[in-house]
């Protein structure tokens, strides 16, 4: 079975090259995995269609029996980036006979506190698209659960609007242990997504029960 190490190095201002293309990974201050065996990468691109960003996508070496790291361009709106994630669950989704059990899929960025690049295990997050109705639907089935909701310029809390800055670890101080779930505007940047998500997983209460289907709202 074909297997190495992927030690991980800092690459400046978080540029990967993949066939002279470029992609500007997200760039976030937390520690996260740096080292795993047996893999193969998919890189997604920022290309242009009519001046509006869409993702262009390279899996050619994408192989079944290795965990999959999927480096994503921070500038991608997740519009584009949502059916991309779902693409490849797809693919892996799909048992073939080459097949392994146990592999997983990462998203990577730019750690720049501990000058490396890091990876976000992503395998038991499913993403679900909705519209305005839909959102609102399905905010007022959670009655007592907790919500937040991100957007272009700021987040929300049980509807409670907050500055991003506030986002941290006291916000956290005083919640039960009642279901908390995520929300992102559809056109809000990949970096801000994974930046609040990877800080989520840093901050947050160990028991806090995070719901595993992350929204995105389209408007």
């Amino acid at each position: 079975m074909f297997k190495h190490y992927f030690i991980l190095i800092f690459v400046f201002l978080g540029l990967w090259s993949c066939a002279k293309k470029e992609v500007e990974l997200p760039i976030i201050p937390v520690s996260g995995l740096t080292e795993i065996a047996n893999h193969s990468q998919i890189w997604v691109f920022l290309n242009f269609d009519e001046k509006k960003m869409k993702a262009s996508v390279n899996k050619n070496n994408t192989i079944s029996t290795t965990h999959w790291i999927i480096n994503i361009d921070k500038r991608l709106p997740m519009d584009e980036v949502v059916p991309v994630l779902e693409m490849i669950r797809a693919k892996r989704d799909k048992k073939s006979v080459h097949s392994a059990d146990g592999m997983q899929n990462y998203l990577s960025y730019s750690n720049s506190k501990d000058k490396n690049i890091s990876l976000f295990p992503i395998n038991t997050i499913q993403y679900l698209v909705l519209d305005s109705m839909g959102y609102e639907d399905l905010i007022a089935n959670y009655g007592n659960d907790y919500f937040i909701h991100f957007k272009e310029t700021g987040f929300s809390f049980n509807k409670v609007d907050y500055k991003m800055e506030s986002f941290n670890a006291s916000l956290f101080d005083t919640l039960q242990k009642k279901p908390f779930h995520f929300f992102f505007d559809g056109t809000i940047p990949y970096q801000t997504y994974l930046e609040k998500r990877v800080l989520l997983s840093s901050i947050a209460p160990k028991d806090l029960p995070v719901d595993h289907t992350e929204y995105i709202v389209k408007h």
